[in-house]
């Protein structure tokens, strides 16, 4: 089984929205679970493991809890 997640992005640099929902799956499904994310109008792909993505989830501190993260890609 192969979990895609697909975002795209027309800024410079390019980058994505996620949320935890969306990363909440991703750590459930860890090797199985991808991200795709496209940069347009170039159509250049960039494909990340949880791994890659990890460095950039934040901890939950005292009582927040962060519900969704903008990243540079």
């Amino acid at each position: 089984m192969r979990l895609i997640e697909v975002k795209s992005s027309q800024r410079s640099p390019p980058r994505m929205i996620l949320t935890r929902g969306e990363w909440d799956s991703a750590v459930k499904y860890g090797e199985a679970y991808i991200f795709h994310l496209w940069q347009l109008p170039s159509e250049k792909l960039t494909i990340l493991t949880v791994a890659d993505i990890a460095h950039h989830i934040p901890d939950d501190t005292g009582k927040g809890r962060w519900s969704e993260l903008e990243i540079q890609f």
